[in-house]
């Protein structure tokens, strides 16, 4: 009986040591990046852990401040560059992308909807799948391995990096979204901005359903200016949260206390404004020919002309680019996506109508 007891006693303790003695430390292990910035991989080619991304048409671009730019990946148009401590994560025309080490991309497509494509070439047809049209891409301040992402008239959000994606109606119905945002405060609240009707609230984390946050936005009758950005920033542990409307330009805030966007900045002719980003208490954001700052305390306005010639420098050496990631002590400084904007030779501005080259 005694050995009986011994070798059920010796299965089970091999059984434990096998499984692992902590059930939960596996799942926290699968949620970590294997590599964080900076990224090591590109130190030890002699790069610097300051460095830019470029996104342009034909590719991604790294530029290190000493060498010609350097093409990295060449599969996909660049449209949004992200960086947090899991990595870089690239909104292309061909879907998301994420990396660790700038050689190796991760399609991250799983949840994302796909479009069927049928071709008729003479007595043969073919059809494939496509990836969805995606406008935009933002990560968590406060938890960056939540994502939330959209096409026209759906939202998707991820809490694992991008694995896998988790769709959401459109609140708009049938109202194009332009802009997501997504926080944790500790709810995981997601965000988006809808052509005509302004901006949706969802929280996540307690299933609520979706609730309309365009009070303080400019409105024409029953339709709201298109919401061209949303931007969420941790601040002092507090979400922080801005938006910004094309065509009769303004610059928003959300008061917490009266759930209320106010105006911080306005113009009163034909402009857009793009790519709404916060360092310190400036908030930087494109326009037509342009990169403009606003300071949140004293509330002036000046022109960001070293970062503007520098970018249209990019041009003239790059072709058109579209978005570009300044990484700074191996974080993110700032990024702007949309610089078609100011790109001289990408469009002209006759009568208040923007025509694009």
């Amino acid at each position: 009986m005694k050995i009986i007891f011994f070798l059920n006693f010796l299965y089970l303790f091999v059984l434990l040591i096998s499984c692992g003695s902590n059930p939960l430390k596996k799942d926290i292990i699968i949620e970590e990046p294997e590599i964080k910035l900076p990224l090591t991989n590109v130190t030890e080619k002699g790069f610097k852990p300051d460095f830019s991304l470029v996104g342009t048409k034909n590719g991604l671009y790294l530029l290190n401040g000493e060498n010609p730019p350097i093409s990295v990946w060449d599969k996909a148009f660049i449209k949004k560059i992200l960086s947090n401590p899991y990595g870089i994560y690239l909104l292309t025309d061909r879907g998301i992308y994420s990396s660790t080490n700038l050689q190796d991309f991760t399609h991250c497509k799983n949840g994302l909807e796909e479009k069927v494509m049928k071709y008729l070439n003479g007595d043969q047809n073919s059809i494939s799948n496509l990836p969805e049209d995606l406008k935009d891409l933002e990560s968590d301040p406060v938890n960056q391995s939540n994502l939330i992402t959209c096409s026209k008239y759906k939202a998707y959000y991820s809490t694992n990096l991008g694995r896998n994606w988790i769709v959401l109606n459109n609140p708009g119905n049938l109202s194009e979204i332009r802009s997501v945002a997504i926080f944790s405060n500790p709810d995981i609240v997601v965000m988006t901005g809808n052509v005509f009707t302004g901006i949706y609230r969802k929280n996540i984390s307690k299933g609520s359903s979706w609730e309309k946050l365009s009070e303080g936005l400019k409105r024409y009758g029953y339709n709201y200016d298109e919401v061209s950005d949303i931007l969420a920033v941790s601040d002092n542990g507090k979400v922080d949260l801005w938006c910004a409307n094309n065509f009769k330009p303004a610059l928003y805030r959300f008061n917490q206390l009266e759930k209320k966007w106010k105006v911080c900045y306005q113009e009163d002719g034909f402009n857009l404004i793009e790519s709404i980003v916060k360092k310190g208490p400036d908030i930087s954001f494109l326009t037509i020919g342009g990169i403009t700052s606003y300071h949140e305390f004293n509330r002036t306005i000046k022109d960001k002309k070293i970062q503007y010639d520098w970018i249209k420098k990019l041009n003239i050496d790059l072709g058109a680019i579209e978005s570009i990631c300044v990484i700074s002590n191996g974080s993110m400084d700032y990024y702007y996506s949309q610089l078609w904007l100011i790109s001289s030779n990408q469009h002209q501005l006759k009568n208040n109508t923007l025509f694009l080259i």
